[in-house]
């Protein structure tokens, strides 16, 4: 497969139902923290949808698109500042499973200790990034990483922001410049309800989750 059989543009809440079924088949069944939990597709899906209702609403998402079929192969979702959920994602999250329960938990333990202190300044949070087995190891993820950190820079981010849990996008964040600025031990984090240390046997590089930044004032990023 060529780069040119490939175009991106970023993504809308039209393209909400293809965002939701690739995370659900090429995300969340590998994702490091989500198998530990050992989640259902229904689980998976219940999880994809609610962050890509709010997600999606930055416009600040890219997507990588099959030319020929015209079909969705990668996606990078990202944030920038925080979008208070609808009353209907809220009540989405409200009714989700205990297993995603600890997964949100997380996220807000992550929040409340690496976003809040940098509340001040506008900044991109990369959420997600994948793409479908059959388009890997052509640069896709890259280039969705790399188009992210320019959507930043236009938009005005003094930053991004990523949280790793995977070699590979340790690797992939690594090479486009993204330093790693603190590691959250997995082996010692504790849910804050159930005081479980409910993601010791996740597959993670060293135990941790990576804390990934990238200054942009400094940073030169290539035209799109």
């Amino acid at each position: 497969m060529s780069s040119q059989k490939i175009y991106y543009r970023i993504l809308t809440q039209v393209d909400e139902p293809a965002v939701v079924e690739l995370l659900t088949e090429a995300y969340m069944p590998f994702e490091p923290l989500s198998k530990c939990l050992n989640l259902t597709r229904h689980e998976m899906r219940v999880y994809s949808t609610a962050l890509t209702r709010i997600v999606l609403r930055h416009n600040a998402s890219v997507g990588a698109f099959d030319t020929l079929t015209k079909a969705i192969c990668g996606i990078a979702m990202n944030s920038i500042g925080k979008l208070d959920p609808t009353d209907e994602e809220e009540e989405m999250y409200n009714r989700m499973s205990d297993k995603l329960q600890y997964l949100v938990r997380f996220e807000n333990y992550t929040e409340k200790v690496f976003l809040k202190s940098v509340i001040q300044s506008k900044f991109m949070h990369h959420e997600m990034l994948t793409v479908k087995e059959s388009f890997s190891k052509h640069g896709i993820g890259t280039e969705l990483s790399r188009r992210s950190i320019e959507i930043a820079s236009n938009r005005g981010c003094s930053f991004t922001l990523g949280f790793a849990t995977s070699y590979k996008s340790l690797l992939i964040v690594k090479k486009l410049g993204l330093e790693a600025v603190h590691k959250i031990d997995m082996l010692k984090y504790r849910d804050p309800v159930t005081k479980e240390r409910i993601f010791v046997d996740a597959d993670l590089p060293e135990h941790c989750v990576f804390v990934m930044r990238m200054e942009l004032s400094t940073k030169k990023i290539s035209s799109l």
